[in-house]
Order: structure tokens, then sequence, then C-alpha cells
């Protein structure tokens, strides 16, 4: 089957990548007091500080705001159970979101909720189309726009994405290397995201 497939990236998963992680041991250093009725209650079994610079992801076709995000790492020397999460930012509430099962040493990744002093668009400039060879050509030319509010500079996570071209090569899509600028040399990015059509630049918007 893999050596019959047309040309495109093969990435399959087991299928047990998407259970969860659902037990896990872990000791507490003292007595918990726990109130003798059925509802739920929410303990603190263990606390841990970890550091992280926030950054923002901006994809311009999905939203007009950029996301605040945070990539942390699993120091509690042992497994994460995947679950949900109430997170705040400097104190405030900004949402609920699910964590994954996370091993020890891991990273995952957490949302911070909205920036809405950082706006972004994504305009359709010029469209145009012509016949060359006896193939139909078209032309589009995009521009992303992102606008900083605050006082200071951010570091951004700009994404877009180009149509993946057919297997069949009745459609061939090119981006423009001399206006495309330099995307992500992130490691992870190049492997895993850039085959599939997802462009991304890191960048450091000024205020």
């Amino acid at each position: 089957f893999e050596i019959n497939r047309q040309q495109s990236v093969q990435r399959e998963l087991a299928e047990d990548a998407n259970n969860n992680l659902t037990d896990e041991t872990y000791r507490v250093s003292g007595r918990i007091d726990v109130t003798g009725n059925t509802n739920e209650q929410a303990l603190t079994i263990f606390r841990i500080n970890v550091s992280s610079p926030i950054y923002r992801v901006v994809t311009p076709l999905l939203s007009s705001f950029a996301y605040r995000e945070a990539a942390l790492s699993n120091q509690i020397g042992q497994n994460l159970v995947g679950g949900d999460a109430t997170v705040f930012l400097d104190g405030r509430f900004v949402g609920r979101t699910t964590l994954p099962p996370t091993a020890a040493g891991g990273e995952f990744a957490v949302g911070l909720g909205a920036d809405r002093q950082v706006r972004t668009r994504r305009e359709l400039m010029t469209r145009s189309a012509s016949i060359k060879g006896g193939n139909r050509l078209s032309k589009l030319e995009y521009r992303l726009v992102i606008s900083n509010y605050h006082s200071n500079e951010i570091k951004i996570r700009l994404y877009d994405r180009v149509p993946i071209s057919s297997d069949a090569g009745t459609v061939n899509v090119v981006t423009d290397s001399a206006t495309l600028g330099t995307l992500s040399d992130d490691a992870k990015y190049r492997r895993m995201q850039r085959p599939t059509g997802i462009l991304r630049w890191d960048l450091a918007i000024p205020a």
C-alpha cells in the first residue's frame, strides 16, 4: 500500500495514539481535608512554578485577533494526566482549555486568551489569469497586515497556508520565493507542518 501510493507525506499513527493517559500516582506531602458530600471538588495535590515566554499566534485567515500562548515543559519528574484546565493570566481568568497527557520532560502549549491590542487581516491584492502552454495560469497576490497597539515590541507566530498540489499533477501550486519572506527555522515546524502547506513566520512587531 505504501509503495503504490502517490508521492505525499505519509504520517500514520497507531490506533491507540489518541487514547488518553487516565491514571497516575501522585504522592502528597500531608493530609488533605475533603468535604463530606457528593459534589465535585478541586484539591491541590502539588504546586510548581515554571517559566516560559509568552508569544502571540496570529492567523489572519481565521481571526482578526492574536492569541497568547506559552510553551511549557513538564518538570515534575513524572507523567501528567490529560484533563480540563482553568487558565489565568496575571490573576485574571482568561478561559478554559483541555491539556494533553504529557510525559515527564515533555512539552505542551497553553492558550492564554485573545490579545485585542493586536489586530490582523489578510488582503487579496491582485488576481490575474492567463493561458500558458495550453494550461491555465492563475496568479494571486496576498498581503498579511499586523497592527501592534501595545507600547512595546511583541513576538508573534504568523500563520497562513497554500493549497497542496494534487497527486495527479492536474493542479500545481507554487509560491513566489522573492516575496514570501523568511519562514520559521523551527525544526518541528519544518518537519511536521511545512510539508502540509502551512506557512509560518516568526516575527518581532514593533509598537
